[in-house]
């Protein structure tokens, strides 16, 4: 990609994300530069608005929210290699955001941006729509519901609904069918990772990789309610592996799902979804700037 200039970044801040603060964003990122660009998007119209009418005026596209404001974005940009997506976390989890290397300092970002590096990423497809991180149901899923609903959002109301989600939820029945094998039960959690994390470092699915064209199923049964807290410490650690209550699956092919819920999440924003649901990669690709913290 050619050499891009700060008139040619447009910043595009969700002001319902994160501490809500976002005339301080603005005023931030205007004292580092005056010709940055910035847009704040009060809904999903807005934001469609934006690339309809922005798509070619701008290079490099900058989120200011959390993982679903970046998934909302990301759908005017798949297959665009000449535009990136890039992210300043600002949500509730900000799993794709942490996992790829993006932080809170503007200033660092506009460093990654001018050292001219990019990304290409895969794209889940979850019946008829698009999963740039995590899709699943069961426990997190059931979590997501209810916090979507919720006076509040924010972390710490993020974890109160956990808490409180423990003691209510009710494992689900699942089949999973995949082109080697059929795999019935009842499971706390089931998810389909593009990436290792839900968020805040919970590294659901420490083998994903976001570009190695393999879809990560992992399969989460019942386990004792004494056994929380060491599988969360796991969990936040990235040691969670094979064990009589956690398996792991990995595919190329097409999945499909069944199950006695319909319930789901995708990038952690809750969706009902028509059985029977079906996930693969899909041939669409997701071009990012590449940040010196991005490992993969």
């Amino acid at each position: 990609m050619t050499t891009i200039n700060n008139s040619e970044i447009i910043f595009i801040i969700n002001p319902h994300s994160g501490s809500k603060r976002y005339n301080h964003l603005i005023r931030k990122i205007k004292k580092i530069d005056p010709e940055l660009n910035c847009i704040v998007t009060q809904h999903n119209k807005t934001v469609k608005q934006l690339f309809d009418n922005n798509i070619d005026k701008y290079k490099v596209f900058v989120v200011i929210g959390g993982d679903g404001t970046v998934h909302e974005a990301a759908r005017y940009l798949y297959n665009r290699k000449d535009k990136l997506l890039g992210v300043i976390p600002n949500g509730s989890g900000n799993g794709f955001a942490y996992e790829l290397g993006f932080t809170t300092n503007i200033k660092s970002l506009l460093e990654d941006i001018h050292a001219g590096g990019s990304q290409a990423l895969d794209v889940l497809q979850v019946n008829d729509k698009d999963c740039i991180n995590i899709s699943g149901l069961g426990f997190d899923s059931y979590v997501a519901h209810r916090f979507s609903k919720g006076r509040t959002r924010g972390f710490l109301t993020y974890v109160a609904i956990t808490f409180r989600s423990l003691f209510q939820f009710k494992p689900v029945n699942v089949t999973i069918k995949t082109k080697e094998e059929e795999i019935s039960g009842r499971y706390q959690m089931v998810c389909f990772a593009n990436n290792k994390q839900f968020g805040n470092y919970a590294f659901i699915a420490p083998f994903a990789k976001p570009n190695d064209g393999i879809l990560d199923i992992v399969l989460i049964k019942p386990f004792p309610f004494f056994l929380y807290p060491a599988f969360a410490a796991k969990m936040f650690l990235g040691r969670l592996k094979d064990s009589r209550y956690v398996k792991y699956i990995k595919t190329s092919e097409e999945v499909i799902i069944t199950a006695d819920t319909n319930e789901f999440h995708i990038d952690g924003e809750p969706v009902i979804l028509t059985k029977p649901v079906k996930i693969a990669i899909s041939d669409k690709k997701l071009y990012i700037i590449k940040t010196k913290r991005n490992k993969i």
